[in-house]
């Protein structure tokens, strides 16, 4: 039964073949497109929490401590919640660093005792939402002096993100319900010209489910075919994106997540995307044709 549900199968597709390339192309189109979307926005949250997870507010340490006292509060700061890092900068190296935001040639500053800089530790969050909290449990600590922290960035950082993951949310909800309207649509023009193919099939005492499952497979041929182009599309669609980007220098400012680490997720969803459409349409559209 299941080599007769095949071979009927593609013999519609051979005798239907451009409705059948029809709606693989818009099958294909529509999946490519959201998924552009959904890639481009999951570039986006990326970059936005690689700027989240830069977010470090600086703590220093109290005068008269020795180097290994200095050191030593490493382990009491990252005993802290929400710690992820804490990075020990000596009073010698927070002076070097200072010069070197100088002018060259700028001698002024040149003769500074190299200790005029209190020593610090550049401490990393894990959560950016908790990060003022964090800053006063780490300026508790004996031996702290006190921290700073700019707060504004920090919530703008986080406002950010939750403002561009509820849009990108909402518009590829959209767009995913609008293709596969666009989909259903034409998946149901597709059968539109085998009622009588149905009709007959039915007065001879075939059975619904005997009727419907050469359309079965062709509808899962139909989603597969579109899910494997949009695959390809994808791929060609991203690598254009990502010369753009770095044709204009924009690599330090944007960096685009490379296709290898997604694209296993991207064909499986794009297959599987494709499968589910391909047959769920096949099916829904032949529904009326089979109450004959």
């Amino acid at each position: 039964m299941t080599i007769y549900y095949i071979r009927e199968g593609f013999r519609g597709i051979r005798r239907h073949l451009l409705m059948f390339l029809g709606s693989v192309a818009v099958i294909t189109a529509c999946l490519a497109l959201t998924g552009s979307f959904a890639l481009l926005a999951e570039n986006l949250d990326y970059n936005i929490g690689q700027l989240i997870d830069e977010n470090e507010f600086v703590a220093y340490l109290e005068d008269g401590m020795d180097e290994d006292e200095a050191a030593g509060m490493e382990r009491d700061i990252l005993a802290v919640d929400n710690v992820r890092e804490a990075i020990y900068i000596s009073s010698e190296q927070a002076m070097e660093n200072y010069l070197e935001q100088m002018e060259e040639g700028d001698r002024l500053f040149a003769d500074l005792p190299e200790d005029l800089l209190p020593a610090r530790y550049t401490v990393y969050v894990e959560d950016i939402d908790g990060l003022e909290e964090t800053a006063d449990q780490v300026e508790a600590l004996s031996g702290v002096d006190h921290v700073t922290v700019s707060l504004s960035v920090a919530e703008g950082f986080s406002s950010t993100r939750k403002v561009v993951v509820a849009v990108a949310a909402l518009l590829l909800a959209a767009l995913l319900a609008v293709s596969l309207l666009v989909i259903f649509n034409t998946t149901r023009m597709a059968m539109q010209g085998r009622e009588e193919e149905i009709a007959v099939m039915k007065m001879v005492g075939a059975t619904n489910g005997f009727v419907r499952g050469p359309f079965v497979v062709e509808g899962a041929v139909m989603g597969l075919l579109s899910g494997a182009l949009a695959c390809a599309l994808e791929r060609g669609f991203y690598e254009v994106f990502q010369q753009i980007v770095e044709s204009y220098q924009l690599a330090d400012l944007f960096y685009v997540i490379p296709f290898r680490q997604v694209q296993t997720v991207v064909f499986a969803v794009y297959l599987g995307g494709g499968l589910f459409i391909g047959i769920f349409g096949s099916v829904a559209a032949i529904r009326r044709l089979l109450k004959v």
